[in-house]
Formats: structure tokens, C-alpha cells, sequence
């Protein structure tokens, strides 16, 4: 959990349906308090039972407007998603360059990088640091590699680290566009206009959030710039520029990914 928690910090509610269901519930209360042929006691209280009957209508009314609520966020969700993602130029690959600012608690100067990016949303993401120092980070569904040269610095298994398999589906899916597999794993609001779409995550996942606090999305056509607020206090933000789309990765992008 380490490793993966050192690599994430790298990188109208219908109130007309809840005001309906309380009032159907204080008819029903009403009608069990003075049903007709059943007596009071003798200080004119109603009984016992009739009391706990109107309790257990309360919390039945309750459940149903936070379920219907749940229903309408997650509606509207996955509206808001299904407009972005016929924004977004839907292709296999994608590539270009990209600008990275980290800002971290206790350090007083911003730690900045640029690099290239290649995305093949069926291999996964090849994240290759140019300045200040040579690298390149590897990201799919199952694994998390990082080499500087030749020199493998770390190597991140699925299999032997539950925690990479969440942590990459994550990655993977932010810098691929899968809004679907996002929606998974976050809960998320935003606009979405003819000139533009953004986007607020907060994590679903107890786990997830000791990772990450939140992330804030902003593209058109593409995904134009990522804002990761991480647990710990941290903050990467993340430009992208030159971006271009293909149908298959070029030879030299081919190597990468081996």
C-alpha cells in the first residue's frame, strides 16, 4: 500500500419526492392513531403498537426518498458523463505532450516536468518524463512499471499488491477518457457545454480516498488538463497539449509497451 499510495500522490435534490413521501407517511400515522373500532387507553393515549407502527412508516418513507434521491444523482451522473464522453473523440490511441506542476506539502518550490504520453485504451498508458530527468512509467490494469534506461526502479504486480490493480484501473481510465470506469470508483458532478466539459470526482471507496482526496477534470475534445488533490495534502496538475488521435500504436510506440 505503500508503493501505491507513493505513486498516486505522484501523479438538485427532488425535494417535491421527499415532501410527497412524508406526507403519504403522516396520512397513514394518522389513520393507524384513530382507526375506526380500535379503542385508546384509558388516558387517551393511543397505544403502544400504533406508536411503533408510526415509527416504522417514518423509517420506511425515509429509506424510500434517500433511495429515490440515489437514484436521481447517479441519473444524472451518468447523464452528465454520457454528454462528455460524445465530446471526446472516441479512438483507440491517443498521443502528445504534457506539462506536469506537483505541489507538495513542506516544499516551497513547485516540482515541475514535461514529457510525451501515449495511450492505447487495449495496452494502457506509457507516461515518458523528458525533463528534468529521463524516465518512463508504465500503467496498465495488472501492473505498474517504472524505468529509467534499461534500469527497471520499480515494478508493481496486481497479483502480489491489491492495491495496484485499483490504483492503475484508476490511472488507466483517467488518462484513457473511461468516464464508465470512473463513474465506478467516483462520484461525479460537473458541466458540460458546447464549448467545453468539466468534471469534479470524489471517491466512492473508503480506500480510495486515503489516496486521493479528489480530482478535477477539464477538456473539449479531449482531455485538456487534470487536477489530482491527493490525501496527504499534495496537489499535481497536469496539461496536456499536441494531442492527436490514431487507430494503432507507430513501431517506435510498439517498443514501449513491451
Amino acid at each position: 500500500m505503500n508503493h501505491a499510495t507513493d505513486l498516486a500522490n505522484r501523479i438538485a435534490p427532488p425535494v417535491g419526492a421527499s415532501l410527497l413521501a412524508m406526507a403519504m407517511c403522516h396520512s397513514k400515522q394518522r389513520h393507524r392513531e384513530h382507526p375506526k373500532g380500535i379503542s385508546k387507553l384509558s388516558d387517551g393515549k393511543p397505544s403502544h403498537a400504533c406508536g411503533a407502527q408510526a415509527r416504522s412508516c417514518r423509517i420506511r418513507c425515509l429509506l424510500w426518498a434517500c433511495l429515490f434521491l440515489f437514484a436521481m444523482t447517479s441519473a444524472q451522473a451518468s447523464d452528465l458523463l454520457d454528454r462528455v464522453a460524445k465530446q471526446v473523440t472516441d479512438s483507440r490511441v491517443v498521443r502528445g505532450d504534457f506539462a506536469q506542476t506537483r505541489e507538495l506539502v513542506g516544499v516551497k518550490k513547485p516540482l515541475k516536468s514535461t514529457g510525451h504520453f501515449v495511450v492505447d485504451k487495449q495496452r494502457g498508458v506509457v507516461w515518458q518524463t523528458i525533463k528534468p530527468f529521463a524516465s518512463k512509467l508504465k500503467i496498465s490494469r495488472q501492473a505498474i512499471v517504472q524505468k529509467s534506461g534499461d534500469q527497471v526502479l520499480m515494478q508493481l504486480s496486481a497479483d502480489k499488491e491489491p492495491a495496484v490493480k485499483t490504483v492503475g484501473t484508476v490511472l488507466f481510465a483517467l488518462f484513457a477518457g473511461d468516464f464508465a470506469t470512473l463513474e465506478r470508483y467516483f462520484n461525479v458532478t460537473g458541466d458540460a457545454s458546447v464549448k467545453g466539459w468539466q468534471l469534479q470526482l470524489a471517491p466512492k471507496d473508503a480506500a480510495l480516498a486515503k489516496l486521493i482526496r479528489g480530482l478535477k477534470l477539464d477538456g473539449s475534445k479531449a482531455i485538456d488538463q487534470i487536477e489530482l488533490d491527493a490525501a496527504s495534502g499534495d496537489v499535481t496538475r497536469i496539461t496536456f497539449s499536441q494531442v492527436s488521435n490514431g487507430d494503432a500504436l507507430l513501431p517506435a510506440e510498439i517498443a514501449d509497451f513491451e
